[in-house]
């Protein structure tokens, strides 16, 4: 007997008692809510950290960076509770585009949902601040600042690259204040150092408040997209060939 995708079980006891039990699957079906209610891309919905390949580096001290990253957010998953009470995200970064930092960030987001049941929330930080502004004429502005407030985790892709203001670096301070003061757990890539921060966001508030809130987390300084690009295009070419 299934339960149809439902996660629940309808049963009949030999005196005709029934009764609703949880199914097997219910944690499953749970989990794949919770990641895509988390707006995973579908194209991450699966990676895991486990399966993060260091070998996919072409140099060897590459490889050697990417095995310690891999390493620090297995014992960070192990250790969430820990890491959670004193308060720390971690800080994925590298100078180069395309080091797969995303990638890992969201295989830590998925390992989270996985293990723990944690309510996340994946996005750019551009995405982030466009979904702001569009908000702005249909006056939901502070119910999506909410939500980036208000989420367990919240992993914050690309930082550095959106346009910086004076607007964005007051709601960006407002979001890291309040997370911090709510003991959230935030997680962020990009392609600069924490001191290098202060070259975007000249207060130096943004810098002094991610340095608080998470530990940073080099990642090879390697643009491997397009490799993994082309041995994804081979596989299928090869695909098609038999």
């Amino acid at each position: 007997m299934t339960c149809d995708g439902t996660g629940w079980l309808y049963l009949r006891k030999p005196n005709g008692y029934e009764f609703a039990r949880y199914c097997d699957c219910a944690a499953n079906i749970k989990i794949q809510r919770l990641i895509q209610s988390a707006k995973v891309p579908k194209d991450y919905e699966a990676v895991t950290i486990n399966s993060f390949d260091i070998n996919i580096y072409e140099y060897k001290k590459d490889q050697n960076i990417a095995a310690m990253a891999k390493r620090l957010c297995i014992n960070y998953v192990r250790d969430f509770e820990r890491f959670k009470m004193e308060e720390k995200g971690l800080y994925l970064h590298s100078e180069k585009r395309g080091s797969d930092k995303t990638r890992l960030a969201i295989s830590l987001l998925n390992a989270l949902i996985k293990q723990t049941k944690v309510e996340g929330f994946y996005i750019t930080t551009k995405n982030l601040f466009d979904e702001l502004r569009a908000s702005f004429n249909e006056g939901t502005t502070q119910t999506i600042l909410n939500k980036f407030m208000s989420v367990n985790v919240l992993v914050l892709d690309d930082l550095g690259v959106e346009k910086t203001s004076e607007w964005i670096e007051s709601t960006f301070t407002q979001i890291l204040d309040t997370r911090m003061n709510q003991k959230l757990v935030t997680i962020i890539t990009s392609n600069l150092t924490q001191d290098q921060l202060d070259e975007i966001y000249i207060s130096g508030r943004i810098s002094s408040r991610i340095k608080k809130m998470t530990v940073p987390i080099q990642m090879p300084s390697e643009d491997i997209r397009a490799k993994l690009a082309k041995n994804a295009n081979d596989d299928i070419l090869r695909d098609l060939l038999f």
